[in-house]
């Protein structure tokens, strides 16, 4: 469920917007979409965490996909290598770049016009993997424009 965190008054005097959370869980058995949340109308993402218990022992490439429900499955985070003990297990912070809806101008271009439910996916490739994950998935997000009070 959604969970607010307090947040103190934002830039020039304008009210802040409540951060809130999602969080979701992908295994290694997840390699159909798998729907994790569903994202409020005006929701803008900030960012991902990704933490897992034990890295991916595929044999050439591990990769967790966060999108939309009925998309590509990939509009959030394309290819995020869970393979690798720097990503694999342990809390990261994927590069924002890796986000598809990452936009850095004050226009908010990244706001979900509608309800969106986000989906997960496991993908590996070479010799099969035996042990791995699972990954949890939260999402920070915001709702309205970020520039608006």
């Amino acid at each position: 469920m959604a969970t607010p965190l307090t947040n103190g008054p934002g830039a020039n005097g304008m009210p802040s917007k409540a951060v809130q959370t999602y969080r979701g869980f992908v295994t290694r058995t997840d390699t159909a979409a798998k729907d994790l949340f569903t994202l409020p109308k005006n929701a803008r993402l900030l960012f991902f965490l990704v933490w897992g218990k034990a890295a991916s022992d595929a044999g050439t490439s591990a990769v967790l996909k966060l999108g939309k429900k009925g998309g590509t499955g990939t509009e959030f985070l394309a290819a995020y290598d869970v393979k690798t003990a720097a990503s694999g297990n342990g809390m990261t912070l994927p590069n924002a770049q890796l986000l598809m809806g990452y936009d850095t101008t004050l226009v908010d271009t990244a706001k979900q016009t509608v309800d969106v439910t986000v989906t997960g996916t496991y993908t590996e490739s070479g010799t099969a993997s035996t042990t791995g994950g699972p990954w949890t998935v939260e999402l920070f997000y915001v709702t309205g424009l970020v520039m608006e009070g």
